[in-house]
């Protein structure tokens, strides 16, 4: 099992499942993704080349079949690694995983959000909480 961790915690994040994991017969495998724990940062670096991490990682490790877990924000990593590597990947959990921003088709026919309402409401009817609402002389 390879766990992404959650934003923003290292790979150490996941030493919280590892007894449990070996109860159950599972080698757990908790590496850093890019810029967390001993991880170089890469600007460059998006959510489908931590696919190609996870590649290295297992064929390193030999391991030619896995299955992935994430936890909150490790979900759209893994989920794009799983997508990447499906013919590899046997199984994923996810766990509490926060999901990717909704792009405008996926929202068709939804309610608005409240940052989308906020936007329709004419500025002088609602007060910008990042504006001061007074000033010291």
């Amino acid at each position: 099992m390879i766990y992404t961790a959650g934003t923003p915690v290292s790979g150490l994040g996941g030493s919280s499942y590892d007894q449990s994991a070996r109860a159950a017969g599972l080698r757990w495998i908790s590496p850093d993704k890019p810029g967390y724990g001993g991880s170089d940062y890469h600007p460059k670096r998006n959510l489908t080349s931590w696919g190609d991490d996870i590649a290295a990682l297992a064929g390193h490790l030999g391991l030619d079949r896995f299955a992935l877990a994430a936890e909150s924000g490790g979900g759209p990593w893994t989920l794009a690694a799983a997508l990447g590597l499906a013919g590899r990947v046997t199984a994923v959990a996810l766990i509490a995983a926060a999901g990717a921003p909704l792009g405008s088709a996926e929202r068709s026919g939804q309610q608005p959000s409240l940052d989308q309402a906020a936007v329709a409401v004419p500025a002088q009817r609602y007060h910008d909480a990042r504006a001061p609402v007074a000033r010291r002389p």
